[in-house]
């Protein structure tokens, strides 16, 4: 999936939305849909949106949706709130661009 744009609330900043597009292999994205199925905020998401409800705090639920088990935001996915993976996406994408 080239390309893929990522939606991961706070990762660099309190209360911030930050994007990265980058390419991600299989084996990550097993694991982001791994992570997603106990992640509190992304069940609670998927619930409210369920039930038919059209806001959660400030993300507008119309604009999620669920596709291959990921969930995503305005077409990105959204990353769940797990800080090993969301290193491992800094360090392995972000790093190697700089380098």
């Amino acid at each position: 999936m080239p390309g893929t744009t990522l939606y991961a609330p706070g990762v660099l900043q309190t209360n911030t939305m930050e994007t990265i597009s980058l390419q991600i292999d299989k084996d990550l994205l097993n694991e982001i849909r791994t992570l997603s199925a106990t992640d509190k905020e992304i069940q609670e998401i998927r619930r409210k949106k369920a039930s038919g409800t059209t806001r959660n705090g400030k993300i507008a639920l119309g604009l999620c949706e669920e596709n291959s088990r990921l969930l995503r935001y305005n077409g990105r996915i959204w990353i769940p709130d797990n800080n090993t993976l969301r290193l491992r996406l800094l360090r392995d994408h972000h790093d190697a661009q700089a380098a």
